[in-house]
């Protein structure tokens, strides 16, 4: 049953649309009125741009030391189908063991409900002191989470949004804000095209983050180019693995050359293929950009092979590691440190990609606090 909070904010997006005929305006194409003036639309958005771009100079995180000493717990991705979820989901795993604590590789969960729902069953009969989410839509297996809370199992959920029904009760969200990230991809585009913009967006209804970016990017058009040709269409994360996709496909052949500049995909898991077809198809007139700052999008970014514009980074690796510093401090009785759910986002451009794909540390190319990060929180745990 789909959690009450999700279905809201999904059922405003589509109303949101249908208010407008599938665009932020009028019918698709069509100009509107109000909003921001045209002379002024480009100058606003690429301030806005100026100032997402620029590195964040902090982020929530603990200062306090505390003995995290030893336990026991699992990491669930949301699918190893999703590159981000497989690679996020190990680096978990990591900072729980230089953490000390025990936890066995990281667990596939299939994009299934199902598959998910039985993991979180499974932790809760091993007696496991708690559990790390990748990106996994909790609401999407409420009853087992619920189980898992009446149990006394903590719960991580590293860039999540559980919503309102578990705020304080058992689910701590280490995130980022979603529907700014959706506001920061139409700013950028915004700034690319003025007036002329005609973009398309995806988004999941199992997974309120994908909801929320279509959401933010909604909000944006509507309020600031209401002239501006915009949609939003449905997407299941699953089908990311077929060749095109075909929706993606069968998208660029409804719209002809003129009807179409930008494509915001779900993440880069979607885009990086997305840019690969428009590439193999010669649609030079299509930009394609995505969220979340993985490897394979940077580097697309980078040589432009395929051509990839921009990603909105958002700092996951670190967030595993924050996911493991709260759920020991929780468990240790300790007083939690404020704000993980409100991590900031990083818009990536070519000017910029190179510097977040060489990492910090070195094999993770997301965004992070500057310097040795990671030796800090070792600091604070005691660890060598």
């Amino acid at each position: 049953m789909k959690f009450r909070w999700l279905a809201a904010v999904t059922a405003g997006l589509v109303v949101a649309l249908a208010g407008c005929g599938g665009a932020s305006g009028g019918s698709e194409g069509t100009p509107g009125s109000g909003g921001t003036a045209a002379a002024n639309l480009q100058e606003t958005a690429k301030a806005k741009v100026d100032g997402y771009i620029a590195v964040p100079e902090s982020y929530p995180g603990p200062t306090t030391p505390f003995d995290p000493g030893t336990g026991r717990t699992a990491v669930m991705a949301c699918g190893f189908g999703a590159p981000v979820c497989a690679e996020q989901a190990r680096f978990a795993v990591d900072a729980v063991h230089k953490m000390g604590w025990e936890s066995p590789p990281a667990f596939d969960g299939q994009f299934s409900p199902q598959v998910q729902a039985g993991f979180v069953d499974r932790a809760v009969q091993d007696k496991l002191d708690g559990i790390i989410l990748v990106s996994v839509d909790v609401n999407g297996i409420r009853a087992s989470i619920d189980r898992a809370i009446a149990a006394g199992m903590p719960i991580m959920c590293t860039m999540c949004v559980s919503g309102p029904d578990y705020e304080g009760k058992g689910v701590t969200d280490v995130t980022v804000d979603f529907e700014q990230q959706g506001e920061i991809a139409a700013w950028k585009i915004l700034a690319d095209r003025g007036k002329d913009a005609k973009a398309v967006t995806y988004f999941d209804p199992a997974f309120s983050s994908s909801v929320n970016r279509s959401i933010g990017m909604t909000k944006i058009f509507k309020e600031n180019c209401p002239g501006c040709a915009f949609a939003a269409m449905k997407f299941p994360s699953i089908d990311v693995s077929k060749p095109g996709p075909p929706q993606f496909t069968s998208l660029l052949a409804s719209r002809p050359k003129g009807t179409i500049t930008n494509f915001q995909a779900t993440y880069d898991g979607l885009a990086v293929p997305a840019a690969n077809t428009v590439r193999q198809i010669g649609r030079t007139d299509v930009t394609v950009s995505g969220y979340d700052g993985s490897p394979e999008a940077l580097a697309a970014i980078v040589s432009q092979n395929p051509p990839l514009e921009f990603t909105i980074g958002e700092p996951y690796t670190y967030a595993e590691w924050a996911a493991a510093d709260l759920l020991a401090r929780t468990k240790a009785g300790e007083k939690l440190w404020s704000n993980a759910d409100k991590l900031p986002s990083t818009l990536i451009v070519r000017s910029t990609a190179q510097k977040y794909l060489d990492g910090n540390p070195a094999g993770s190319s997301y965004p992070a606090p500057a310097g040795a990060w990671q030796g800090n929180f070792l600091k604070l745990w005691g660890k060598p």
